[in-house]
């Protein structure tokens, strides 16, 4: 019994990650940031499939979670890569793409952990030269990760 309740003890306090994209924003481990010549939500689709693609569903046992959403009236989108357990969910990424001009967008990948600061120019590359790199190893996260951040 003890065993049982040390297991689910550890389990329950694993946290690495913020739980939501708006924690991760106010207090990344860094951010990731470039601009693309295309139009913000062409962008913002290619990121989002890419995303999609790469990261959810099942991975290695675990479970990643994709949210995108867009704001065509003031030219924005933010797209959400999250890690879930059971009881609870920890925010990876954050993808903030915001347009600056006609055919000019910026985007933002706020990164959670300092070992994930390698997957975030996969970002870029996924934009500018429509590439398939995951790194997925990098993206699953595991009780002990609380010593890279």
């Amino acid at each position: 019994m003890k065993d049982i309740f040390s297991g689910v003890l550890i389990f329950l306090i694993c946290g690495c990650a913020p739980p939501t994209a708006d924690m991760l924003r106010k207090n990344p481990a860094g951010v990731y940031s470039f601009t693309v010549n295309d139009d913000y939500h062409a962008v913002y689709r290619k990121a989002l499939d890419h995303a999609k693609n790469c990261y959810e569903g099942a991975v290695y046992g675990n479970t990643i979670r994709i949210r995108g959403e867009a704001d065509p009236a003031n030219g924005k989108a933010r797209i959400s890569i999250a890690h879930t357990r059971v009881l609870d969910v920890e925010t990876l990424f954050a993808i903030d793409i915001a347009r600056l001009e006609s055919n000019t967008s910026e985007v933002k990948v706020y990164y959670a952990l300092k070992r994930l600061k390698p997957v975030a120019p996969l970002v870029e590359d996924w934009i500018k030269k429509d590439s398939h790199e995951c790194q997925r190893s990098r993206v699953v996260l595991e009780c002990v990760c609380f010593l890279y951040k």
